[in-house]
């Protein structure tokens, strides 16, 4: 339902937008964010779309960090970290479309963007009636983002505690004084890392075509929203009509690439959290289970999306820039000669 809902709005408001005239700037707004309403549903119907596809290896992926178990007092801080950025997120979202609502009704006296419902907006029930499912499809969009874009954060949130709390394991080994103890450090260290290392592989899995995606999205989106600030003259109604949409953005770009780039650095910390402890101590039996568990932990941990692309800094300071580029190119070809 609601995924028809959103390919109907989609396709009437491109209609809308490609028949009909924009003489004013109140009207060219409106066009204007019909388009990037329109680039906003194409993305959330691919990732309904996708969720339906990979649901079961979410479900797998959330399992398999649950079986992690509990985490202790060195992870504790990365997991309420990303739980909070997630939550913060959220709100975001939630926001948005009350945001846009509120800003559009109040400079544009309308609803944000124009739909070319067959039943007009004539009275007010038809008025009310555009604007119900108008809303309602804006924020099952909100809600189907929301969805992807926070399990990957809070994921990797809990496997960077869990990895930590391996760091801070290794550090007593070969200080206890007792073959056995250390032992017990060495194989619950080892238990955990194996484990760690299946769920980056399945992340991969389960999140490479969505970041993929998500790279394409957040590049064409903000260059479309760019062009519409800089083709109105009133830049507050400008910017306040647009701020909410590219701040989500952005963010959604921004917790992938975070994460992404926390996710590698952690695994990366691995090689020095395996040396630094008093491994000379130890008996030879454990001095070559080190030394396996080191080469291991000297492979690449990172989100990449089939060798295109990768989650990382870099890739979001490319994205911005990729950003201004496309704009540039859209003014270029759209400019009256």
């Amino acid at each position: 339902m609601y995924i028809t809902s959103m390919i109907s709005i989609t396709t009437l408001t491109i209609k809308y937008v490609l028949q009909r005239e924009h003489p004013t700037i109140q009207e060219y707004t409106r066009a204007m964010n019909g388009v990037v309403a329109c680039i906003a549903f194409v993305y959330a119907i691919c990732k309904s779309l996708v969720l339906k596809l990979f649901g079961k290896k979410l479900l797998l992926l959330m399992d398999m960090v649950e079986e992690l178990g509990a985490v202790d007092e060195a992870a504790t801080p990365h997991r309420d970290r990303s739980v909070r950025h997630a939550t913060l997120y959220l709100g975001l979202l939630c926001l948005i479309p009350a945001t846009w609502t509120a800003c559009s009704m109040f400079y544009m006296h309308n609803i944000p963007f124009p739909t070319d419902w067959p039943w007009g907006d004539h009275t007010p029930f038809r008025y009310f009636l555009s604007f119900s499912i108008d809303f309602v499809a804006a924020t099952y969009c909100a809600v189907t983002h929301s969805t992807y874009d926070t399990i990957f954060p809070v994921c990797a949130g809990a496997i960077c505690g869990h990895i930590a709390s391996i760091s801070a394991k290794m550090e007593k080994l070969g200080t206890t004084g007792n073959k056995k103890k250390d032992k017990e450090i060495l194989t619950e260290c080892y238990r955990l890392h194996v484990a760690l290392l299946r769920i980056s592989e399945h992340i991969n899995n389960t999140f490479g075509f969505v970041f993929l995606i998500q790279s394409i999205y957040t590049v064409l989106h903000a260059c479309v929203i760019i062009y519409q600030v800089m083709k109105v003259s009133d830049i507050t109604l400008a910017v306040l009509n647009t701020a909410p949409i590219l701040a989500s953005s952005y963010a959604q770009f921004l917790l992938f690439c975070y994460y992404g780039e926390l996710l590698t650095d952690y695994f990366e910390r691995l090689r020095f959290g395996f040396y630094n402890n008093c491994w000379y101590q130890c008996d030879m039996e454990m001095k070559k289970t080190l030394v396996i568990m080191t080469l291991a932990a000297n492979r690449t941990v990172r989100l990449e999306a089939y060798g295109i692309t990768f989650a990382g800094h870099k890739t979001y300071v490319s994205g911005l820039q990729d950003s201004i580029s496309y704009y540039l190119i859209l003014k270029t070809v759209t400019t009256d000669t």
